[in-house]
């Protein structure tokens, strides 16, 4: 299972935040970010081990799990006006891998 946790919720959404996925899945993530002032910010990508019946990620999480953490620095550099016009293509296929122990 996996939560994406971020060092700024009033300024990122990310969809989702929690999800069970086997080990080497690969997943999409959507990362929106609101305007604001250009600053340092990060999403942590954190994994955990869950039993076969577990029905809700969100709830395996109330206690802080034992697991793995992967941390994806975010920077904003320029008004989002700007990203428009610009070719982006090559951060759409931007992947994170977190593997199982």
């Amino acid at each position: 299972m996996l939560q994406v946790k971020c060092s700024d919720n009033d300024l990122y959404r990310v969809n989702p935040v929690f999800t069970f996925l086997e080990p080497y899945e690969t997943l999409k993530f959507d990362v929106v970010r609101r305007e604001g002032q250009p600053k340092v910010d990060k999403l942590v990508f954190v994994s955990a081990s869950a039993d076969k019946d577990a029905k809700k990620p969100e709830d395996l999480f109330v206690v802080e799990p034992v697991g793995r953490a992967a941390v994806l620095p975010l920077l904003k550099t320029e008004s989002f006006d700007h990203l428009a016009m610009k070719n982006i293509t090559q951060n759409e296929n931007t992947a994170i891998n977190v593997g199982s122990s």
